[in-house]
């Protein structure tokens, strides 16, 4: 990858990360005031988006599916075994990145990991050491 791409691709990030933040500041000011928060943008969900830009296919999610939208579009590794991803050690999903067997898509956001929920869902329907834990715990956050 050249620097220019990968300029752009940063440049793309942080534009998805400040456009993310404005919507959940707008969302955050209805509920406040009792009015009907806005439903959440396609584009700020839509995994074909994050495939352009990094050169790879969508994510293929079929049975972490309902999770999707109960979580945020871009998520934190620090984020992992916390909430409805408690079951998903940090530590693994690390050590599975530095083997290339992590998720597709990941990037920084200042010195952390991030990746956007679909292709961590891609992964971890596909992690054999989760594929159980997932299907136990599916029945739970659905």
């Amino acid at each position: 990858m050249n620097y220019t791409d990968h300029r752009l691709k940063e440049q793309f990030v942080t534009a998805y990360y400040d456009t993310l933040m404005e919507y959940m500041r707008i969302y955050k000011a209805a509920i406040i005031t009792g009015n009907e928060p806005p439903s959440m943008p396609e584009f700020v969900v839509e995994s074909e988006l994050w495939g352009e830009v990094f050169d790879t296919t969508p994510p293929v999610v079929n049975v972490l599916r309902p999770l999707f939208f109960q979580l945020p579009p871009i998520v934190k590794r620090t984020e992992l075994g916390r909430g409805v991803l408690n079951f998903v050690s940090k530590s693994n999903v690390s050590v599975d990145d530095s083997r290339g067997a992590g998720p597709r898509v990941r990037f920084k956001i200042g010195q952390g990991v991030c990746y956007p929920v679909g292709y961590l869902l891609e992964y971890l329907e596909a992690n054999p050491r989760l594929r159980v834990i997932v299907k136990q715990r599916l029945g739970r956050v659905a």
